[in-house]
């Protein structure tokens, strides 16, 4: 990704709405952006969703083969997801190899998802060190309007929750499952990332774009349903205190009940 500079009208703009307390969309300093949720949105992948928060959009697909399990891990699935920021949804993108921006959105989106403990791995075992079910997500940006994070992490986990395991064994043609199996999840560990920027002594929740672009410093945050922190990853050059973590994440445990519900909902409407 190219620099993103911000004019010096801009970026005073902004600062000056913050020391009232207002943002330039209107929403409260702590108010996410308005989400939509659609589960299923690529018919031929084993899961996936289309996610529009704000104006920033993203596709997950989910993709299941046989793999060779790895010699630490011989009766455990794999697990891997990547990004791939399409040039046409921002400016600043770049065609080519992948670069940091998106290699750091694939190993935060992977990190939540994988650390929370979703998925039962060991169940994706096929055969104890010859075969196991190996669960790819691929995360494609279509839209870049600031905090990927939460939009591909959120993505992410839908697809996940309504993806499904072949019935035969692409590699060997046996009929594996009577009908196509739901990856083996552990719903109580539902955990996707929410994101907190601060600019100057204020701390907004889902940044838009200009808003990342200024901010001092950045948090993300994988908390479940229980509030417990599964994954954390900070960002720009600022610092926050132990007290400022601690209310972000019960910020982010409240903000996910909501968020989860509204996932549920959108994997029940495809299902």
């Amino acid at each position: 990704m190219e620099d993103n500079p911000v004019s010096v009208i801009k970026r005073d703009f902004i600062k000056n709405l913050l020391a009232e307390d207002k943002r330039e969309d209107g929403r409260a300093l702590d108010e996410i952006r308005a989400l939509d949720i659609q589960c299923g949105f690529v018919p031929r992948a084993n899961g996936s969703a289309y996610v529009q928060l704000g104006n920033t959009k993203v596709i997950a697909g989910v993709k299941t083969q046989v793999e060779t399990p790895y010699n630490d891990t011989p009766n455990r699935g794999n697990f891997m997801t990547s990004a791939e920021m399409c040039i046409m949804a921002s400016p600043h993108f770049e065609a080519g190899p992948p670069k940091i921006e998106a290699i750091e959105v694939a190993r935060v989106t992977d990190r939540s998802l994988r650390e929370s403990g979703i998925i039962d791995m060991e169940k994706l075992c096929i055969e104890e060190g010859e075969a196991v079910w190996g669960v790819f997500v691929d995360l494609e940006i279509l839209d870049y309007d600031g905090n990927l994070f939460d939009a591909c992490s959120i993505a992410a986990l839908a697809a996940v929750m309504g993806a499904k395991l072949p019935a035969t064994c692409p590699k060997t043609g046996r009929e594996v499952y009577a009908k196509d199996q739901p990856l083996p999840l552990v719903k109580t560990n539902a955990t996707f990332s929410t994101t907190f920027v601060k600019i100057g002594d204020k701390t907004l929740t889902d940044p838009a774009l200009y808003e990342e672009l200024i901010a001092d410093t950045r948090v993300t945050m994988g908390v479940d349903p229980k509030g417990n922190v599964r994954a954390m990853q900070k960002g720009g050059f600022g610092a926050w205190t132990v007290d400022e973590i601690k209310t972000l994440r019960k910020k982010a445990a409240e903000l996910g009940k909501q968020v989860n519900k509204e996932i549920q909902a959108a994997v029940k409407r495809a299902a």
